[in-house]
């Protein structure tokens, strides 16, 4: 529904191929992020009520990977049992939050507590009985600031342990730092970096745009396919956690920079440099201004990962005046819950034969339960509002690919009906007298 009230597909039926499944329905997720409270005096752990400041605690969440319940259970007992501070509000300093990411490819848990103050009073109690469980392998205080609404700030310090975990897909590993983005499912990620791979159908000459790539993760999976891989991302950390990927994989064909890449795109065509594919994985928003610019791209494919419908159908009516959607392959990315991811695959049209134009069916009032506009006045509008004439047989080619009933014969003149219409009446008078 909310696909259909920014972008209306021609076809969905045939565009929209069935719901890849998640390997597992249960224990999928990688990571929570829980704030934390103080109740009866034990320090308790879960999700605000919806409106509301009264959290309900969880203690086993069903979504989330066994070691993560564990350790997030450990941390909570640890809080309390040395009396460590917790914030609920900005008047007071402590512990407001409880991170916990697991690796899916070898099980380590990265634990991160979300603070207002780097002065956490027995702190280290904590930490050192955390780190006595074999699967804890990173402890990082993270310092946030009450005046946004972000729940993590810029400063990490590592308490214990690496500053990162390791993440496997496919055959690529990804350090993972506490703030850096990654998908929430790792299972059914593999399945969504596969239809991008079989999307995008890459040849060893193509060079390839990986825009919003943070830690680079889609880039570097499909990067052995390819030429080479440009990605951009507005977060320097997280382009740094790329280029620390580049080097743990190997890989010699990837180069990322840190910008805007409504900026940083624009330079690399300047500098000679042309996309045969272009990858796009933004956030919730979507792809904002750079919808528009990449048309200017001018990439023969698009692949747009989405995991927002609403933002996907926005920005497909834009790229759609110069791209053709030929697939959408939405992927069940957090089973019992009403999200979906989507890869969406467009092609470039060929611009000599092709031209768009946007029409509302309200504004132009084609079809209506009283009325139907006839040819002519189809004509006339067409002219007048776009400047260009049309046939009648291009209405009925766009009629019919509309799927919109073509009636009667459009291309007779009227001399020709009017005879048609003679010969019909006298065989009719015949057929009177014979009966």
């Amino acid at each position: 529904m909310l696909f259909d009230k920014y972008y209306r597909l021609p076809k969905p039926d045939k565009l929209v191929l069935k719901t890849l499944a998640s390997p597992v329905t249960e224990g999928y997720r990688n990571k929570n992020q829980f704030p934390l409270a103080v109740r009866n005096g034990r320090v308790i752990a879960g999700l605000y009520k919806e409106g509301s400041n009264d959290l309900v605690e969880i203690n086993e969440d069903l979504a989330l990977h066994e070691n993560g319940n564990k350790i997030t259970n450990l941390a909570k007992k640890l809080l309390g049992k040395y009396k460590v501070e917790i914030s609920t509000n900005k008047k007071n300093y402590g512990v407001k939050y409880i991170a916990t990411r697991t690796s899916f490819y070898n099980g380590d848990v990265q634990v991160t507590f979300v603070a207002n103050t780097d002065k956490i009073k027995n702190m280290g109690k904590v930490v050192n009985e955390l780190k006595r469980e074999r699967i804890v392998k990173s402890i990082i205080l993270n310092i946030t600031n009450d005046k946004d609404h972000l729940v993590m700030g810029t400063e990490s310090v590592t308490l214990y342990g690496s500053d990162y975990i390791v993440e496997k897909i496919g055959d690529i590993k990804y350090e993972l730092s506490a703030k850096s983005f990654f998908q929430l499912n790792p299972p059914a990620t593999k399945k969504l970096y596969d239809k991008v791979v079989e999307f995008a159908a890459i040849k060893e000459t193509d060079v390839v745009l990986d825009a919003f790539c943070g830690v680079g993760t889609i880039g570097q999976y499909i990067s052995r396919n390819c030429k080479k891989v440009y990605g951009v991302d507005i977060i320097p950390a997280a382009i740094e956690d790329a280029n620390d990927n580049v080097k743990l994989n190997n890989l010699t064909n990837c180069t990322y920079v840190a910008g805007d890449a409504n900026k940083i795109v624009p330079r690399w065509k300047k500098k000679g440099i042309n996309f045969d594919v272009a990858i796009v994985d933004p956030p919730r928003v979507g792809l904002g201004p750079l919808a528009k610019n990449l048309l200017a791209v001018d990439a023969k494919k698009i692949v747009y990962v989405s995991c927002n419908p609403s933002t996907l159908a926005r920005d497909l009516k834009v790229l759609t005046r110069k791209y053709k959607i030929r697939r959408i392959q939405p992927v069940d990315m957090f089973p019992g819950t009403a999200a979906v991811e989507a890869v969406a695959l467009l092609s470039k049209l060929n611009v000599d034969k092709h031209i768009s134009v946007e029409v509302e069916l309200d504004e132009l009032a084609l079809i209506s339960a009283e009325s139907k506009a006839t040819y002519k006045q189809i004509k006339e509008y067409v002219l007048n509002k776009f400047g260009f004439k049309v046939s009648a047989l291009y209405i009925v080619q766009i009629k019919r690919k509309c799927e919109i009933e073509v009636k009667g014969h459009y291309n007779k003149s009227k001399k020709r009906k009017i005879r048609e219409f003679h010969s019909v009446l006298q065989k009719k008078k015949k057929l009177s007298w014979m009966l």
